[in-house]
Parts: C-alpha cells; sequence; structure tokens
C-alpha cells in the first residue's frame, strides 16, 4: 500500500470513528430532549453535532454521508423550532437518519453492504417536510435500513496493528500521575518542617546549656535543689533529643529517596503528556482533497498548504479545535475566496491559496487558517446586523472594523439570508471563540479588502499537567498559566504613572498598564501586605501585555487541570479548575480573556443609576458552592452592588430577616434548607414578601421551573446556560422596579 494510500486509509477511519461518537450523542441527546423538550443547551449541541457530521462527511468526500446528514438536519431543524414537542414519529424518522447516516459508514469504510435504502430515507424526509404529519409517508423505517445488521457492522471490531486506549482511561491515569505529584509535595513539606524541629530544638537545647552554665555556682559551694533540678530536666531533655538527632541520618536517607521519587515522578508525568500527544498532521490533513471537492462545487480553484503538521498536541486539545478548525475551512472557501473570474478581474492568479499553519509558542501553539480571497464585507456585516435587530441603522453607519468584526463572533450571526448546505444556519465563529477560550486560548481576527482574510487560534499545547503561577486575590487564590508570564515583581509607589483612566507601572524601562485583578474578579481592590509596594504579574500574548496587580504571590505549581463545571462555562475569564497540594482548588485564568478585558473600557453592563448620595443597592446570594457564589458575588460587585453571601436557605433567612435585602439570587440544591425552602419562607414573611427572588441552579427542568413559580419565584435562569450578562440584566430589571 502506497503511503497516499495508508494516509487516506487513516484520514477514512479517524473520520468514521469521530462520525460515530457524533451519533453516539446524537442518539442521546435525542432520547433525553424527548423526555424534557426545554433542555436548551442540549438542543444547541445536538444542532451543532449534526452539522458538524454534514460538514466533515462534505469535506471527506463522502457524498451519501452528506446527504444523509443534510436531510436528518432539515428534519430536526424542524424538530427544534416546534421546541422538540413533537410526535413519535417525527422523532422515530430522525433516529432513522441516524441509522441510516451509521450505516452508510459501515459501507464508506469497506465493511460489507448494510441493507439500506437511502433514497426511501430521502423521500420520507420530503414527505414529511411538505406535510407535517409523518404517518402520511407510505415508507416505514425499518424498509430505510436494517438497524440490527447496521449496528453490528459498526461495532465489529477490526483486526487493528496499534491497541486503541479510550481517552477516558488516559484522563485516569493522568490524574492519578498529578495526585502522586500533589502527594510528593506533601511529603516534602512535612519532611522540611520535621527537619526545622529538630534543629530549633537542638539550637534551644544548646541555649539552655549556656545560660544553665552560665548561672552554674562557684565550684566550692553547693548547687541549690533549683539547679539540681533544672540540670535533671536538662539531662532527660538531652536524652530524648538523643534519640531524635540519632534518627536524622534516616531523614536525610528519606530526603534523598523523595527527591529521587520526584526525578521519577516527573518522567512519568513527562511520559504520560507524551502519550496524550498526537501530530496535527492528523487533522491538517484530511482537508486538501475534500476542500478541492468544495471548492469544485462552487465552481473555484482553491490550493491548500499545510505547513507544521508535525507540531504535537494534547488529544483532548485536538478533538476540542476539530469543530473550529472545520468552520474556518468552509468559511474560507464560501465567504472568502472568490471564483477564477473574479480573482481576474482583481488581478489575482485564478486558483485561491488557502494557508493551514502551525507554530509552537512555548507551551502553546499557534494555528493560523488564512486565505488570500476578497476580505471581509463590511457593508454585508453592516445590513446582517440591521436585519437581524443588533445595531440600528445610525449605530451600524457609525461602526468602527474592529464593531464588526466583533459582531461575526456573535451567536447565530451570518451575513446569508438563506441556509445552504456548506454555511448560513446559525453554527459558527461563535463556537470556533466558545471552544478555544474553554481551553484557556483566545481567537485573533484580521483582514483587508482585497487581500484576505486570517484567523489565528492560541491554543496550549498539553492541557492536563500544567505549569502555573499561583497568585493569591484577597483569600483566594488563583492561576495563571506559566507561559504567559512575563514577570511577577514588586512595584514602589514611586514607579505607578497615571495612564488614561487608570495607571501604569515603569517596569525595565517600559510603562506597562495595570489592572487590579480584585476588581476584575470580584469587584474589590487588591490590598497590599504591608500598604506598600504592589505586587504585580505582567502577563502577555502576541504583542498585547498588561499588569495585573494581586494582593501576594503564592509561587509557581504543577497542577492537574480539570474541565469546569458547565455552570462556569460562561465564565470567559476561567478556563479550568485545579487542586492545590493542601487541598484548596483553585481557579485557572485564560491570559487571552484577562488581555481582551483590559483594552474595554466600557462595562459588561451598566448598573442602574442612583442618586450620588444613596447606598448601593443589597444583594443577597444563596448558593452552597463556593465558586459559584465567588462567580455570581464577583459579578454584582463589580457593578457596584453591596453582595452578602449565604451558604443555605437557613442562613440566607436569618440574614434577611436581620437586614432585608434588595434581591435574593439563590440555587435551589442546598444542605439543611433548600431554595424551595427558601422560597416558601420569604413569601410567608410581610417584610420579606415583595422582595425579588432569582433562582439560579442547575436544575433546568418545566416542572422545577413551575414549582419556583408557584412559590414566588420572580426568574429562573439555569446555570449549563449561565452568561454574566443575562445576570445582570435581569437583576438590573428587578432592582429598576
Amino acid at each position: 500500500m502506497s503511503d497516499t494510500a495508508a494516509a487516506r486509509r487513516a484520514l477514512v477511519e479517524k473520520f468514521r470513528s469521530l462520525a460515530l461518537d457524533r451519533l453516539d450523542k446524537l442518539n442521546r441527546a435525542l432520547l433525553a430532549l424527548e423526555r424534557d423538550p426545554s433542555q436548551t443547551a442540549l438542543a444547541d449541541d445536538a444542532m451543532r453535532e449534526i452539522h458538524t457530521l454534514k460538514g466533515e462527511a462534505k469535506l471527506m468526500g463522502f457524498a451519501d454521508v452528506n446527504l444523509a446528514a443534510h436531510r436528518t438536519e432539515d428534519l430536526m431543524i424542524q424538530l427544534r423550532r416546534a421546541g422538540f414537542n413533537v410526535t413519535p414519529e417525527q422523532r422515530d424518522l430522525v433516529l432513522t437518519g441516524f441509522d441510516v447516516i451509521g450505516a452508510l459508514l459501515q459501507k464508506e469504510a469497506g465493511g460489507g453492504r448494510p441493507a439500506v435504502d437511502l433514497a426511501a430515507f430521502v423521500q420520507a424526509v420530503d414527505g414529511a417536510l411538505r406535510s407535517a404529519p409523518v404517518e402520511a409517508t407510505p415508507i416505514a423505517p425499518q424498509a430505510i435500513v436494517e438497524r440490527g445488521e447496521a449496528l453490528r457492522n459498526l461495532m465489529r471490531v477490526g483486526a487493528e496493528t496499534s491497541l486503541r486506549v479510550e481517552l477516558r482511561k488516559l484522563e485516569q491515569l493522568t490524574t492519578a500521575v498529578g495526585d502522586l505529584l500533589l502527594l510528593q509535595v506533601r511529603h516534602e513539606a512535612l519532611l522540611r518542617q520535621v527537619n526545622a524541629a529538630v534543629r530549633q530544638s537542638v539550637e534551644a537545647l544548646r541555649d539552655l546549656r549556656g545560660r544553665l552554665s552560665s548561672a552554674a555556682p562557684a565550684p566550692d559551694l553547693d548547687p541549690s535543689p533549683a539547679t539540681n533540678v533544672i540540670a535533671a530536666q536538662l539531662d532527660e531533655a538531652s536524652r530524648r533529643l538523643a534519640a531524635v538527632v540519632a534518627h536524622r541520618g534516616a531523614l536525610g536517607l528519606a530526603r534523598d529517596e523523595l527527591f529521587e521519587s520526584h526525578i521519577r515522578l516527573d518522567e512519568l508525568a513527562s511520559q504520560v503528556r507524551g502519550l496524550r500527544l498526537l501530530p496535527l498532521a492528523s487533522l491538517l490533513e484530511r482537508y486538501p482533497r475534500a476542500v478541492r471537492d468544495l471548492a469544485r462545487e462552487q465552481h473555484k480553484q482553491v490550493e491548500v498548504e499545510i505547513i507544521g503538521g508535525d507540531v504535537e498536541v494534547d488529544k483532548v486539545i485536538l478533538e476540542t479545535i476539530s469543530e473550529p478548525l472545520l468552520h474556518l475551512v468552509r468559511n474560507a472557501i464560501d465567504h472568502g475566496i472568490e471564483a477564477p473570474d473574479e480573482r481576474r478581474r482583481a488581478g489575482k492568479p485564478e486558483t485561491g491559496r488557502l494557508l493551514l499553519r502551525a507554530a509552537p509558542r512555548g507551551a502553546e501553539v499557534d494555528i493560523v487558517v488564512a486565505d488570500d480571497g476578497r476580505g471581509l464585507d463590511r457593508d454585508a456585516i453592516r445590513e446582517a446586523a440591521v436585519r437581524r435587530g443588533l445595531l440600528t441603522d445610525a449605530a451600524a453607519a457609525g461602526a468602527t472594523a474592529a464593531d464588526l468584526e466583533a459582531l461575526l463572533f456573535h451567536p447565530g450571526f451570518s451575513t446569508r439570508a438563506a441556509a445552504t448546505d456548506v454555511s448560513g444556519r446559525g453554527v459558527g465563529l461563535d463556537v470556533v471563540r466558545k471552544r478555544i477560550e474553554g481551553l484557556g486560548g483566545g481567537v485573533q481576527l484580521s483582514s483587508k479588502a482585497g487581500a484576505g482574510t486570517s484567523f489565528r487560534l492560541t491554543v496550549p499545547i498539553s492541557f492536563a499537567l500544567k505549569r502555573v503561577m499561583v497568585v493569591r486575590v484577597g483569600e483566594t487564590a488563583y492561576a495563571l498559566p506559566s507561559e504567559a508570564v512575563v514577570v511577577a515583581a514588586r512595584i514602589a509607589p514611586s514607579d505607578l504613572l497615571p495612564a488614561g483612566r487608570g495607571r501604569a507601572a515603569r517596569l525595565e524601562g517600559d510603562s506597562v498598564p495595570l489592572v487590579d485583578l480584585g476588581l476584575a474578579l470580584h469587584g474589590q481592590a487588591c490590598a497590599t501586605p504591608d500598604g506598600g509596594d504592589q505586587r504585580v504579574v505582567v502577563i502577555q500574548s502576541q504583542e498585547s501585555r498588561v499588569g495585573l496587580v494581586v494582593t501576594d504571590f503564592v509561587g509557581e505549581r504543577q497542577v492537574v487541570q480539570r474541565n469546569l463545571d458547565p455552570f462556569l462555562a460562561g465564565a470567559r475569564l476561567v478556563s479550568a479548575s485545579a487542586a492545590l497540594a493542601d487541598g484548596r482548588i483553585l481557579l485557572l485564568l485564560n491570559p487571552n480573556a484577562l488581555l481582551e478585558g483590559a483594552a474595554q473600557t466600557a462595562p459588561l453592563s451598566p448598573a442602574p443609576a442612583r442618586a450620588p448620595d444613596a447606598a448601593p443597592a443589597s444583594v443577597l446570594v444563596v448558593d452552597d458552592s463556593e465558586v459559584s457564589r465567588d462567580l455570581v458575588a464577583g459579578t454584582l460587585r463589580q457593578q457596584g452592588y453591596e453582595v452578602r453571601e449565604a451558604v443555605n436557605g437557613q442562613e440566607a433567612l436569618q440574614q434577611a430577616r436581620e437586614r432585608p435585602p434588595a434581591l435574593v439570587v439563590t440555587d435551589l440544591e442546598m444542605p439543611i434548607c433548600d431554595g424551595f425552602a427558601l422560597l416558601s419562607a420569604l413569601r410567608a414573611d410581610p417584610t420579606l414578601r415583595d422582595v425579588p427572588v432569582i433562582v439560579l441552579s442547575t436544575r433546568g427542568s418545566d416542572q422545577d421551573k413551575q414549582r419556583a413559580a408557584a412559590l414566588g419565584a420572580d426568574a429562573y435562569l439555569v446555570k449549563t446556560e449561565f452568561q454574566e450578562a443575562t445576570l445582570l440584566r435581569v437583576v438590573h430589571d428587578y432592582l429598576a422596579r
């Protein structure tokens, strides 16, 4: 088998594996939506999965799979418009579509010819879309695909030459190594404490002997009884300490063994990281032929150039960036690169160029998707923004280039008035930014009219084991990726300079703008421990640099990153969580989001206006999760509210009765007294019954929402769909009333 054929076979198997994973997610999602149609986040995920599967099939050249996925997506769009409150027959036809796709994947992979009638499926879908009731179609699902045979063929394991390990098991191994590293740090700290205690005891004993000798009576005088007692106690202390000192050799041996095990653990951690790494070529090299096929359909000529395919990244990173890269490649062909005659009139070669380039940069990698097409059509962006109600005519006319580029990342934004097979279905650049920032990375867009558009994705090479700089903000510890930290320094007041509406620091002959991390996270400025020098951590990404004012430095650590709770998915400043050696959980901050926030001068959302002498509105935040409380309380404090916190309904009720708040934000699932009980108690209290209550919970079913509303909740937000702007808008609205 030639190298080209082998590479093609590897890509087909990769596509098939990913497609089967997507089908599994789609089946689970549809069944869950059948049980609870109100899960909008799950519906969004399902729409993205089928849209991406359709696009990948087209790029790989699998026309039948693409057609089946496209028609299944059409059905799912119809179901979504109905809120997934549809007949069982309509859901059955979508499930049939999943089965058809699976059977076609098996056929394309060369695993026999499972019984599948694609034409019958397309006919059934056409009938369903023309007339709402699916019962009108005479074709039964069993006549379209033999599900049992197709599933058996798909689940059959081939004779592979390599062992495929589930990512879940690799994650478990990574976590175990991280736990061992934390245990190692704890043991080293304990050994240092024991050695310090022995040294202090030896010094204290030596000091006591010296003082006793200086206080001893003359040789011709009898020692006093007190002196005899002290001498006896000193002898006893000496004997005990001698026993401890005798074991100092063992302590030294333990120290040496700990040092040796530390080296071996570092080697093991490095090997585990290596197991997780895959070359970017395994993702990038699927595009050249697929891009030509897509370009040919649009009567375009496109040449793909891949640079840096040998750069290796974590498998989690690779899988996460797969969908964003797919969107960018499709957009480059559909929106960017012109048809040959248009390029010829513009003085360009008839064949367009699509560049996929990867380059390592420290512990990160930059991935560029660039085309030499027409560039952004800013007039079309203005028109689409007005058409979709995102901008008024006046605002659109005055929008800057940066304003218009930012609109491209708005959820569901598209310049296409109608959906096509390639784009225009509202699944696009918002997904790109969300996925990349979820990894702690960033997205940069640059475009020049007539010269093309370039997207630069910056992502970490490794996601699991990571070196971080730990800082303290108030009493809370946070972490920054070590690769983003330029320097951590103490800045004297004389080196602080005014800069616009803020301050800057004079550092190594340069002026660096400062951002108080306490204000950014909690709404409260960081106070220096000694009231003198400012503790500043300077971070940098690309050409941007900013100094973060913190309360104090903790130091550099190696941690095991863990995915965030879905509640925190909307918090752009946070990318992951980790555990310290003492068991404390800390949040890892996204340096790109911090730099972007530092460049913005406007607040996230304006706080309600109040008289100059009026006290800020008081908001009571009730949640047993410390992380959730910190996030919500910090967001509200940043807007100028007075925020009090409670860990359960009982504590919240006590605080509210002592000093009634202007508004309550509460979770539902809490110990001692949950949110439902708190609602009942508040509405039964004459002094508190009119206080607005906003529920913020992971529970999003209709039953929970109806129960909360019946008990008197004014608004209900679901944590898995949490957005800071949404919370602030609801809080502002109810306080304004």
